[in-house]
């Protein structure tokens, strides 16, 4: 199990306004979001990162208080069979490019307690995992999944994930699961 990586901080779509900002992280928490969906407008912070209006690679972020990935419509293409009853594809207009923000609806109980590492607040809440562990069992079939009562809302994405991914498409970055909640382990990407 693979963590979908947003430490290419120069692949990020802005919102113009501190509203979208803290809306769109308030809206992606696992669960759908259908017609309630307003897409923001948004800049790109990296004029590099595209040519004339049209955007290079297929993998973006939206920068707001949680962390949404971005696809291209051929990165939808490409993950929606893999991925079909596990995310909501959320129309975005950038220029004259249609992404879409992708939101992770399949949420699973899934953490091993007893194996995972943790930083706790004093109260003995989770403040965030330092090391991930996962009952197999319940992941094994999954794609892209959020585990339940994960504090930092990371997407976990599959081996087939990041194959087909990694063989298809531009700009997807990952760290392995076990190593998320650590500045430790190997980030692959293309």
């Amino acid at each position: 199990i693979h963590v979908l990586d947003v430490l290419d901080r120069v692949r990020v779509l802005f919102p113009l306004d501190d509203a979208a900002y803290k809306k769109i992280g308030a809206q992606f928490q696992g669960r759908a979001i259908g017609p309630e969906w307003c897409p923001p407008r948004v800049k790109i912070k990296n004029p590099n990162m595209s040519v004339g209006r049209h955007l290079i690679g297929d993998c973006f972020w939206l920068w707001s208080s949680g962390e949404v990935p971005v696809v291209s419509l051929k990165g939808k293409v490409v993950i929606e069979a893999l991925v079909h009853d596990e995310v909501e594809f959320l129309e975005l207009p950038v220029g004259s490019q249609t992404l879409f923000a992708i939101n992770a609806i399949r949420q699973v109980d899934c953490i091993d307690h007893e194996r995972a590492e943790t930083k706790r607040f004093s109260d003995g809440g989770v403040m965030r995992y330092t090391k991930y562990a996962f009952i197999s069992d319940r992941t094994a079939s999954l794609n892209l999944f959020k585990a339940v009562g994960d504090p930092r809302g990371f997407i976990f994405v599959s081996n087939a994930f990041v194959a087909l991914t990694q063989q298809k498409l531009a700009g997807f970055y990952f760290k392995d699961a076990t190593f998320a909640g650590s500045l430790g382990g190997k980030r692959i990407g293309n």
